[in-house]
């Protein structure tokens, strides 16, 4: 799968991605046609089944989990460079529902799953069509109508209006957004609590209710130990470096921290992904 080029469609079974951790840099959309997967944000674990759509987009972390043996997708895929074109164009809302939603599932014979279906179709002519003196034309508008639809149609769907957010729930959003942003710099959970002008009480109160019960703590260290995962498996850094890169107080402290995260040393973490 090919996340570098402008734009790529094609289908998939994610093998070469399994047990591994990406930065999205532009982003995908997926259309499960069989099987099924586990994947993860960092904080987030969403599951892929059939008739479902994932949609990552730049900024976003990617962790495979596993596939079954089955396991089949559509997909195609666009740089940051198209996909900061067409995300001028969109208005504040679909941020927030990215933010919310990565996955939904669509029912069979739906007329959601039927138009998601020609959206591929529509893919796949546009990537053949790469050579054509008007592709970039094609490619951006093709994704500005892919965007809105999502917005428009899915999101009533399911019933995600964010009118209908209570003040909690929008809070949870946010913390989540400044987790994506701010995690390599801050850890302390004053810092986050400060950002969203609330107590550290009331953020612990919130993500118990908002998350599967984990604790704004508990939530850092999920997206800190997906941070680390990604530059081990994506970068050829030290682990002295990757330290000094997250903000983090020296190599020994890197991996204490990972290994009672993990239960294995970043070495042995890089060593095992590197034979898969």
């Amino acid at each position: 799968m090919k996340i570098c080029s402008s734009f790529w469609y094609g289908t998939t079974n994610l093998e070469a991605l399994k047990n591994r951790s990406y930065d999205i840099d532009g982003g995908f959309i997926l259309l499960c046609v069989a099987g099924e997967a586990a994947i993860s944000t960092g904080v987030k674990q969403y599951r892929i089944v059939k008739n479902s759509t994932t949609m990552f987009l730049s900024g976003m972390k990617f962790f495979l989990f596993s596939t079954s043996d089955d396991f089949a997708a559509r997909v195609f895929t666009f740089s940051k460079k198209l996909f900061d074109e067409v995300v001028l164009k969109l208005p504040p809302a679909f941020s927030i529902f990215m933010n919310e939603v990565s996955v939904y599932e669509h029912p069979a014979n739906s007329e959601t799953l039927k138009n998601v279906r020609i959206f591929m179709d529509m893919a796949a002519l546009i990537y053949e069509e790469k050579e054509n003196k008007y592709a970039d034309v094609f490619q951006r508008n093709f994704l500005q109508i892919y965007m809105l639809y999502v917005l428009e149609n899915v999101k009533p769907f399911l019933n995600h209006e964010t009118s209908k957010y209570t003040r909690r729930q929008r809070l949870f959003h946010r913390f989540i957004s400044l987790l994506y942003t701010h995690c390599k710099q801050h850890r302390d959970v004053e810092f986050y609590a400060a950002q969203l002008c609330i107590t550290n009480r009331y953020l612990y109160d919130i993500t118990i209710e908002c998350s599967p019960g984990l604790t704004p703590k508990q939530m850092i260290d999920k997206q800190l130990l997906l941070e680390i995962k990604t530059l081990l498996h994506t970068s050829d850094l030290t682990i002295t470096e990757i330290a000094h890169q997250l903000n983090l107080p020296d190599q020994s402290y890197l991996c204490r921290y990972f290994k009672r995260q993990k239960g294995i040393s970043p070495t042995e973490y890089r060593k095992q992904i590197k034979v898969i």
